[in-house]
């Protein structure tokens, strides 16, 4: 949560990361223009070519945000870059669901890949056995992910929360469900399917508990994905209903 360094802050840390090349600082100073997340992935990806034992160039760090995240992404070993993106598609990871994934894909479950893949400063664990991606790492991730292979991802995580809605019908679990079932089915078939699992008397429910910030992020991203006019009118009743209140 911290704010955009100035430019004495970034180039104190930048020399505290060992860059000494000034046309390499000024191209970073330039391209992160002080963002933290950004001055981080850019001295990852300097240690990571020094690690190789190839010579950094000012031109490895120009380039759009999304450059960076990519440039870092590649200068990784194949095998992190297909767990991080694999984790990338919840909109969080537990350790059930690293195993989850991780047995589905016949991978390495080793506990020490897991502790290595969480010990990344762009993941944090905000909740108990909750960890979430950096929302711009994740952007990053989700953007080198082949359409096909997201929609298989997301509809293991469907299958997964399925099971779990089948034992505990909460509210956290309804949400992530439903997030990765609109990614998963086409329109037709997602209406389908929220019609059987009486979605409309959910948020109903939701509405009358006054749990509002569930109906929000439900909503906002079935509006995001489809688009209002294909939403059922009734939840978009639901969710006027809301914001009025």
């Amino acid at each position: 949560q911290l704010r955009d360094f100035n430019r004495y802050w970034s180039r104190e840390y930048l020399e505290e990361c060992r860059i000494k090349d000034e046309k390499i600082i000024s191209q970073i100073l330039t391209t992160s223009n002080g963002h933290p997340f950004y001055l981080y992935l850019s001295s990852k990806i300097h240690t990571s070519l020094v690690n190789k034992g190839l010579q950094p160039k000012p031109s490895d760090f120009t380039g759009s945000y999304k450059d960076i995240v990519s440039r870092f992404i590649y200068n990784l070993n194949d095998n992190e870059v297909t767990i991080l993106k694999y984790m990338a598609i919840p909109y969080f990871f537990t350790k059930d669901i690293f195993r989850f994934i991780m047995r589905k894909y016949n991978m390495s479950c080793d506990p020490l890949m897991l502790r290595h893949i969480i010990s990344y400063s762009f993941i944090q664990e905000k909740e108990h056995d909750k960890f979430y991606i950096h929302s711009l790492m994740r952007e990053g991730l989700l953007a080198e992910i082949d359409a096909n292979m997201k929609q298989e991802l997301n509809l293991l995580m469907f299958e997964y929360y399925s099971k779990q809605w089948q034992n505990a019908k909460s509210d956290n679990i309804l949400v992530e469900m439903v997030y990765h079932a609109a990614r998963a089915k086409d329109f037709n078939d997602f209406r389908k399917w929220i019609e059987q699992i009486n979605f409309l008397e959910r948020l109903k429910e939701l509405q009358i508990n006054g749990s509002q910030n569930i109906i929000f992020h439900l909503s906002d991203d079935l509006v995001r994905l489809f688009g209002i006019k294909n939403i059922s009118l009734s939840v978009v009743d639901v969710y006027i209903d809301a914001l009025h209140l």
